[in-house]
């Protein structure tokens, strides 16, 4: 801008110049040639009186001195148009000039004047014809080429003018355009309308303060939404990768990072295959950048997880990849416990079945002696509870597994009295086994659910019983403080494996060597003490050593 600022008044005032040179080369040329009319006229009057004075004799003197004195052409033509004298050329030599205009105006009327090219000469003369007292004509003629070699004396002081005004003019015009550019170049434009500057920027500064506003509502938005999405994938339980059309990673969220265990800000514009290249993940890819849609799992960080890419797709194509990466550990858990539960229910309830079945048909076919009757009988009845508690068991935690619990309303409840019946009713079950159940501690209220809470004392207090040895020991201990009570069941059983600790609340889980057949155990207990303590949101802390026996803690929350 400066410089076209700077070539526009530069060429302006060049211009100015050429135009004022010429205008004033006019003025001198139309004052040279008045002049030298002027100066044509004089002449012819001053030879006219010459003549008039010195009479016909001296004619040959004029002529003299007309050939050594004078640069116009002279020419003395007679009434009838001959030729008597010229400067220029013989007078033999020229036609007859009565023709010409001036002559003829000079005849008429005294004198005469005509511009014209000449054919002798060849160049534009100025004539002038004075009729003298003789009847003789004087023509005098002046070229314009004498004029030009007047003007011409005064070229060198226009050029050097020229060259003056220019060179000054270029001075000027920088000058000029630093004045013009200086406030322009000082806008405050984060504060448009701060500046005092030509009125005609003014709704230029307008619009780029209207402008400003929309661009810092845009970017107010952007950042809002940019947080929104940075609050919302942070957050996010779920692995959220971003990739560009060329596979750069443009955001991946923390669960993603620790996943990978990578440093998320290290890895933003870098290759997905920098983080991770395994054939999985980029036949997952490859896929995506088809423009399908496709899922793999994968093993990582000892876990099972869906990895699903996702194609970001426009009118030109692929623009990116959304790569979700889902934790389905727990979930592919439960499908084979599912599994694994299903399997283990039909046996559990084919084992009695059977043996139910066996029996009665024994007794039906006359197989039986009388006196072995009654041994069959309570068979039968024995697998028929066995039944009737692995069925209770297995609705219990159908119950539990889908909440159908939260419809019982929780209610004040004292945890000392519940472990107190139960232990009640294990008595028999202690004595049969030989071994020594005690209860200590005091009241203690607690918020819950009173038939959950039995069962799962009567679960540990069970197991405890029965995978005791005899003459051992049960103790249920009952014990608060402000902020919790803690019901703990300790026995001197057998103990459990250090490598089966973590897996004794699965469902029909049975430790080696445990003898659970014989002692009538359906496999379901613990797994219902672990999820009567989730339902009433506290844990199951088990220690055990083999030989030794095992404690078990459950520490429930005071409202």
């Amino acid at each position: 801008m400066k410089r076209k600022i700077f070539k526009s008044i530069l060429l302006t005032s060049i211009l100015t110049t050429v135009l004022c040179s010429a205008i004033i080369f006019g003025i001198l040329y139309n004052q040279f040639y008045e002049v030298m009319k002027t100066e044509v006229k004089k002449e012819a009057w001053y030879i006219d009186a010459a003549i008039t004075v010195s009479g016909e004799q001296y004619l040959g003197q004029i002529e003299k001195e007309i050939h050594s004195d004078y640069n116009n052409r002279i020419t003395l033509i007679s009434p009838d148009g001959t030729v008597i004298y010229d400067n220029y050329e013989s007078a033999e030599n020229l036609g007859n000039h009565l023709n010409r205009p001036e002559v003829q105006e000079a005849l008429q009327t005294g004198s005469g004047e005509e511009t014209r090219m000449s054919s002798t000469i060849g160049e534009q003369t100025y004539n002038y014809a004075l009729l003298l007292g003789s009847e003789d004509v004087l023509r005098v003629s002046c070229t314009t080429s004498s004029i030009f070699a007047s003007v011409r004396d005064f070229i060198p002081f226009l050029l050097l003018t020229a060259a003056l005004v220019v060179v000054l003019s270029m001075y000027l015009a920088k000058k000029q355009t630093a004045s013009i550019v200086r406030p322009i170049n000082n806008l405050n434009l984060d504060q448009p309308l701060s500046n005092d500057i030509y009125e005609e920027l003014a709704p230029l500064l307008t619009r780029i303060e209207r402008q400003h506003r929309q661009i810092d509502d845009h970017i107010a938005e952007l950042k809002r939404k940019q947080e929104e999405f940075a609050a919302i994938t942070e957050n996010m339980n779920e692995g959220l990768i971003l990739l560009s059309s060329k596979g750069m990673v443009l955001s991946i969220n923390k669960s993603a990072a620790d996943l990978f265990g990578i440093n998320s800000t290290k890895y933003l514009g870098k290759d997905i295959l920098t983080i991770d290249r395994s054939l999985t993940l980029q036949k997952l890819l490859k896929s995506a950048y088809s423009g399908f849609r496709s899922e793999e799992t994968q093993k990582l960080k000892k876990g099972q997880y869906q990895l699903i890419a996702s194609p970001v797709q426009s009118a030109k194509g692929v623009d990116g990849v959304i790569l979700l990466i889902i934790d389905v550990t727990e979930r592919n858990l439960s499908e084979q416990m599912r599994r694994e539960f299903t399997a283990n229910v039909s046996h559990e309830l084919k084992t009695p079945l059977h043996s139910i079945s066996g029996c009665a048909e024994i007794i039906k076919n006359g197989l039986v002696k009388p006196e072995d009757l009654n041994h069959f009988i309570d068979q039968i009845y024995s697998e028929a509870q066995r039944l009737i508690t692995l069925v209770d068991d297995i609705i219990c935690l159908s119950k539990l597994d889908e909440n159908n619990y939260f419809n019982l309303p929780k209610e004040r409840i004292d945890l000392y009295l519940i472990a107190q019946d139960v232990i009640n009713r294990l008595q028999q079950q202690a004595q049969k086994y030989q071994v020594e159940i005690n209860l200590e501690g005091s009241c203690a209220i607690i918020t819950g659910v009173a038939h959950l809470i039995d069962e799962l004392i009567y679960n540990l207090c069970d197991n405890a019983i029965k995978y005791n040895r005899p003459n051992g020991r049960v103790d249920v201990t009952i014990k608060k403080d402000e902020h919790s009570v803690t019901l703990t069941v300790a026995d001197t059983g057998i103990g459990i494996a250090k490598d089966y600790q973590d897996r004794v609340f699965e469902r029909f889980f049975r430790v080696e060597g445990s003898h659970s057949k014989e002692t009538g155990g359906t496999g379901l207990g613990l797994a219902i003490v672990k999820h009567a303590a989730k339902y009433h949101n506290t844990t199951v802390i088990l220690k055990s050593k083999e030989d030794v026996g095992t404690t078990v803690n459950v520490k429930f929350p005071v409202e």
